[in-house]
């Protein structure tokens, strides 16, 4: 059985993420505060390629592993940032003002940076950039009184930059969608896979035809 590693977030590893531009970025050059490496287990994250963006994305379970592929697909979203870090120094002083325990690593006292799940860049309808962010939790999480004050930060620190703010749980997954869409990009680098236009046009109408048949039936 794999040891779970020690991990502590000190002054020195902060430094390091800084120096190291994680957070900043994006497109195929974002680079997410928090990497799969840099977890105290071995856990279920995962490393996931984005055909959005040629960039390998870091996802810390299977939950978030599975919007990724929601969010990758649809036309709208033209950028996904994960793990993106908030500015430190405003959830300090929302956690004051509120009244909530600021997260703070318990071996070497120092501040940890929250960071929102999902920052999604969307296109509007006049062709405008748009900002989402998306938080994913299991929806037996949202019970614990330490997760929704963390959360309350989030809200009111998104709220502060005028940007949506949302949670999602495995409750909002349109799981059946999602399996589609993996099965989909399993086929989409196979280069060995020669398709003409014709042969695409003869599926389309299959489809569509199948399609229109069950939708019929039932």
């Amino acid at each position: 059985m794999a040891r779970r590693r020690k991990y502590s977030y000190t002054k020195a590893k902060r430094k390091r993420y800084l120096r190291e531009k994680r957070g900043q970025g994006s497109g195929a050059n974002y680079k997410p505060w928090i990497k799969v490496q840099d977890l105290p287990s071995l856990g279920r994250s995962t490393r996931v390629h984005s055909v959005k963006t040629a960039r390998t994305r870091h996802f810390l379970s299977d939950l978030e592993t599975n919007y990724f592929y929601l969010f990758d697909w649809r036309e709208k979203v033209i950028d996904i940032r994960e793990q993106y870090p908030l500015q430190r120094q405003s959830t300090l002083d929302i956690a004051k003002t509120q009244g909530i325990k600021h997260q703070q690593d318990k071996y070497s006292k120092e501040y940890i940076d929250l960071t929102t799940d999902f920052l999604l860049t969307l296109l509007d309808s006049n062709g405008n950039h748009i900002y989402s962010a998306i938080t994913v939790k299991y929806s037996k999480d949202l019970n614990n009184e330490r997760v929704l004050e963390k959360f309350e930060i989030e809200r009111r620190y998104w709220e502060l930059k005028n940007v949506e703010w949302r949670i999602v749980t495995e409750l909002d997954l349109p799981q059946v969608l999602v399996e589609n869409i993996k099965w989909c990009r399993s086929f989409m680098n196979k280069n060995s896979i020669k398709i003409d236009q014709a042969q695409i046009a003869f599926i389309q109408q299959t489809i569509i035809y199948r399609l229109l048949i069950t939708n019929y039936n039932k």
